[in-house]
């Protein structure tokens, strides 16, 4: 989960088996914020439509 906004950045993970886990990255640091922003668009630049 990649959560990117103004004033933070919130990242959290699955675990191996595929189950979303407890743990959970959080910054209100700018440049944290926007690296956020850039990987949430690689993401989406890879991804392809589901119809």
């Amino acid at each position: 989960m990649i959560v990117a906004m103004d004033n933070f950045l919130l990242l959290g993970f699955f675990k191996h088996n595929g189950i979303y886990g407890n743990k959970e990255l959080m910054s209100h640091d700018k440049r944290a914020i926007e690296w956020g922003r850039d990987l949430c668009q690689y993401y989406i630049s890879i991804s392809e439509s589901v119809e």
